[in-house]
Formats: C-alpha cells, sequence, structure tokens
C-alpha cells in the first residue's frame, strides 16, 4: 500500500560527466524504533526495468540502498 508521493531529484558525477536524474513515484514511509524507512520503486524510462529503493533515515544519518539494473548502497 502506498501511502506518499515523492519527487527525487538525483544528480551523479562520475570524472567530468555529470548527469540529473528527476522523476515522481509511489512510496511507503515507515517508523521503526526512532527511525524512518522510505519504500519506492525507480523505473527506467528506456528499459522499463525496476530498481528497488530504500531511505534510512535517523537524527544523524541517512543511508539510501538501490537493488535491480543499479545497485547502490550508500552511508551518510
Amino acid at each position: 500500500m502506498n501511502n506518499t508521493i515523492i519527487n527525487l531529484t538525483m544528480t551523479i558525477t562520475q570524472g567530468f560527466e555529470i548527469s540529473k536524474t528527476s522523476y515522481e513515484a509511489d512510496a511507503n514511509l515507515l517508523e521503526k524504533d526512532g527511525k524512518f524507512f522510505l519504500f519506492f520503486d525507480e523505473e527506467n524510462y528506456d528499459d522499463h526495468e525496476i530498481t528497488k529503493c530504500r531511505f534510512e533515515i535517523s537524527d544523524d544519518s541517512l543511508r539510501m540502498r538501490r537493488n535491480g539494473p543499479i545497485v547502490m548502497n550508500k552511508h551518510i
């Protein structure tokens, strides 16, 4: 069940190449043990493949996980 709509913009820099992606997605926002979890699917515009995304948000950190054709685990 989706309980929110998010607008996300990502800027990725690799060497001298910069790419920017913006999209809107249905998402689920949950709170557990003082952390917030945001779950949503990212669809590739070219081939419509789905990447499962999760943000874990706490008072002092942000962790982003992406699984699918694009895999990433980033902790800030």
